[in-house]
């Protein structure tokens, strides 16, 4: 693998190690692309570190071990700052969380959403869950802004690529300039919020975001974050998303034909 050639770079933030084999594994399996770095962020776990370091990982795997615990956004600004510094022709930064399994040909169609719609700056997948009593499979394709502090699922299913209002952190690709000019994630949350903040920067600064018809993932959703020790603080986020945006997020909701903020 040679540095120059790199244009893509995938974080995975972990705070447990029991998945990253597996999301590795699948990325690297879904995936053909001699162009893209895969970054393990392990969130400031000393055992998580250990067996990082006993596991022979492939050369376009990079592992980054934090001191501390720095929550979602943290792991992922520590990644993105490495992709930057040290892939110097990297063009695309992404994260996937560890219980996220990829299907194929995902990031390849949310790259050429990226690259075929002017001025878009974040591109994200479907998502493939199992929920309900009998655990039947179900979709989530787009989310809009709701009241001052959440986010709501919109549709099930797509027919085209759609521009929407809001992010979900699960998985998502996004341009690297865009990224950087918006600050990346504000590490004042914890582990919740980010991603729909993030959504709102890029608006602001006149970008689009879209969902891709072709890219699906599978989540399993909510296996990690609520464990002793990540700092999560649900109440403060969405506190601190509220204040920020003065108690109104539905006004990001309003996009015109093309998906640009009005």
């Amino acid at each position: 693998m040679h540095v120059d050639t790199i244009k893509i770079g995938i974080v995975i933030p972990i705070y447990l190690s029991k998945f990253i084999k597996e999301t590795v594994s699948n990325l690297l399996h879904v995936n053909s692309r001699d162009d893209l770095v895969i970054c393990v962020v392990n969130d400031g776990k000393d055992d998580v570190k250990e067996y990082l370091s006993k596991h022979m990982w492939p050369s376009n795997v990079d592992i980054v071990n934090l001191p501390e615990n720095k929550c979602f956004a943290g792991a992922n600004n520590a990644g993105w700052k490495h992709l930057v510094q040290n892939y110097p022709n990297i063009e695309y930064l992404g994260s996937i969380n560890d219980d996220v399994i990829a299907r194929a040909g995902w990031i390849d169609n949310i790259i050429e959403a990226l690259e075929k719609y002017p001025k878009t700056a974040l591109g994200m997948p479907i998502m493939e869950t199992n929920q309900g009593f009998f655990r039947t499979k179900k979709n989530f394709a787009t989310w809009k802004l709701k009241g001052s502090d959440e986010m709501v699922p919109t549709a099930y299913k797509i027919k085209e690529d759609t521009f929407v209002s809001a992010v979900n952190g699960f998985c998502f690709v996004v341009k690297k300039d865009p990224l950087l000019k918006a600050g990346m994630l504000d590490e004042q949350f914890r582990n919740g919020c980010e991603d729909v903040d993030l959504g709102i920067r890029l608006l602001l600064d006149g970008w689009r975001m879209v969902v891709c018809k072709n890219a699906f993932v599978y989540h399993y959703g909510g296996s990690s974050r609520y464990v002793p020790g990540t700092n999560t603080n649900l109440d403060m986020n969405h506190k601190i998303l509220a204040d920020k945006w003065n108690h109104n997020i539905e006004k990001f909701n309003n996009l015109d034909a093309e998906g640009f903020l009005i």
